[in-house]
């Protein structure tokens, strides 16, 4: 079976469904990313969000009503640390794949490198320790990864793809696994639910489905709210109807037909 470098799929040769992974390559396009990074904020380019929300944001009444919060089309040229940093992430997904997460190298670099005013700006004295530490990052993530999706993989072993009603039910009781186990994890805090819908999305790749985490998080988001135990009914139907549109799409995609349009409301 051929596949893309990056996709997320079984991989017998390498006994994991993440690719491998060239420090090296990886490496200098961290560190030139982060060269970027660090001449923007030297020119003053890439500012403190509250600094740039005050100087590059402005709000502007809508024909229909209502106020749009928007960016000035002056300061097209300025941005803040995480929308830099978001630049670096967009190129490691592109290399390496989708379980790198939204905010990946902002999240990882901010307990070390933020300034008092929440500011990640890395000096020139920090770029080999940054670089290292995304790294590190790096390989703690696509080991977690990998070690997730071969459990939920290995808990149904027994699918059988040709009996539709099965590989539902199969996939509900999964999907609900993973909402336990975050439950457990988080404990039902503030917005507890969006990293499952990362790990769910990335576990729908694995299977050969693609749904956006947007998309996950708008059927989270009828179930599910901030400091709140769901109730076991409400994680069955956010199971239900996450592996219906799974199974659908997996039609939609062997058969060749579209069926994105009208699934996720």
């Amino acid at each position: 079976m051929t596949h893309s470098s990056n996709e997320i799929t079984w991989r017998s040769v390498d006994n994991s469904f993440l690719p491998q992974f060239d420090e090296n390559a990886v490496g200098m396009l961290i560190e030139a990313e982060l060269l970027r990074h660090l001449s923007g904020v030297q020119d003053a380019k890439i500012i403190p969000f509250e600094k740039f929300y005050e100087l590059h944001m402005e709000h502007v009444q809508r024909r229909g009503g209502g106020i749009e919060i928007r960016k000035k089309a002056q300061s097209a040229e300025f941005m803040t640390d995480s929308d830099s940093l978001n630049l670096l992430d967009a190129k490691l997904r592109e290399l390496l794949g989708n379980w790198i997460p939204p905010l990946f190298s902002y999240h990882t670099l901010y307990n070390r490198f933020r300034c008092d005013d929440r500011f990640v700006s890395i000096g020139e004295e920090h770029q080999r320790e940054a670089l290292q530490v995304l790294l590190a990052a790096l390989r703690d993530r696509r080991t977690e990864i990998d070690g997730l999706l071969k459990k939920l993989h290995e808990s149904h072993s027994s699918v059988q793809p040709d009996d539709d009603k099965f590989i539902v039910s199969e996939l509900s009781a999964i999907i609900q696994m993973l909402v336990d186990d975050e439950i457990h994890e988080t404990d039902c805090e503030d917005r507890w639910f969006y990293w499952l819908t990362d790990k769910a999305s990335l576990y729908m790749e694995s299977v050969g489905c693609a749904i956006t985490m947007d998309d996950i998080e708008n059927i989270a988001e009828k179930y599910f709210a901030s400091w709140l135990q769901p109730s076991n009914d409400d994680v069955q139907k956010f199971g239900d109807e996450l592996a219906a549109i799974a199974i659908k799409r997996l039609f939609a995609r062997q058969y060749g037909q579209d069926t994105t349009s009208d699934e996720v409301r």
